[in-house]
């Protein structure tokens, strides 16, 4: 009988069949899009939805967001509150994973495509947040780090 937790440095490496790599990569890749394209249409109608926010689950409030209540929210949580405009690079990052799962790439790439989107992450949102005055394009992060 095989333990799950084995300390012997004979492991096997664990393969992801097509179906899930598949699934896996294309889910990733269709949440990438759905950021990507909340996250451009907030910079459009941000403004106008912070309205719409509190009155969440009501129906009668309709949000100018191109991807409605749920689009203006995310957007709202990762540009306003989060990092700005650098959030578009958790998009990216995200898309790249998608690809890299369905072509089963090496992750060492991938890991390192992870550490230097968060770290542009981080320094673009200190960057607008200490240079330029609008709260949008630092977030909430860059802002108070100002």
């Amino acid at each position: 009988m095989k333990h799950i937790f084995s300390f012997s440095k004979n492991k096997e490496k664990r393969e992801l069949s097509s179906a899930k790599r598949l699934f896996i990569g294309s889910t990733l890749a269709i949440l990438s899009v759905f950021l990507f394209v909340s996250f451009v249409s907030y910079f459009f109608t941000g403004e106008n939805d912070q309205s719409t926010l509190v009155d969440f689950f009501e129906r009668s409030t309709k949000s100018e967001n191109w991807l409605s209540k749920v689009g203006a929210w995310i957007s709202h949580i990762f540009v306003f509150k989060g990092f700005g405009v650098s959030s578009i690079i958790f998009s990216m990052l995200l898309f790249k994973s998608g690809i890299s799962v369905f072509k089963n790439s090496p992750k060492t790439k991938l890991i390192d495509n992870w550490l230097w989107g968060t770290l542009s992450i981080s320094w673009l949102s200190i960057f607008f947040g200490f240079f330029i005055n609008m709260p949008n394009l630092g977030g909430t992060i860059g802002y108070e780090l100002n």
